[in-house]
């Protein structure tokens, strides 16, 4: 068994092949098919009337307006973190110049 230092083992390939995704055409498709179900033509795939497929941008707007429950949270949580680092930095200015 003879080791071979400058010898290196062939790379793994790996061969990806994306798939076409045409945003446009399906928001354009699933327009049709609400327009389909508000008029009858068509018997609806779901059986919630309720069903939002676009959540894109949903949580952005989520934060962008922050409760008042969230504002305190928030407040609440600042002014406990100021606290902690007083009671820190005094313990810290006890213990090295006492």
């Amino acid at each position: 068994m003879a080791l071979s230092f400058f010898r290196t083992p062939p790379h793994n390939s790996f061969h990806y092949q994306p798939r076409y995704w045409d945003p446009e055409k399906e928001d354009v498709k699933q327009r049709e098919e609400l327009i389909k179900r508000e008029m009858g033509v068509s018997e609806a795939t779901d059986t919630e009337g309720n069903y939002k497929p676009q959540i894109k941008g949903q949580m952005r707007r989520r934060f962008e307006r922050p409760n008042s429950a969230v504002a305190k949270e928030r407040k609440s949580s600042n002014i406990r973190l100021v606290l902690i680092f007083l009671v820190l930095a005094a313990g810290a200015y006890f213990l090295l110049f006492w």
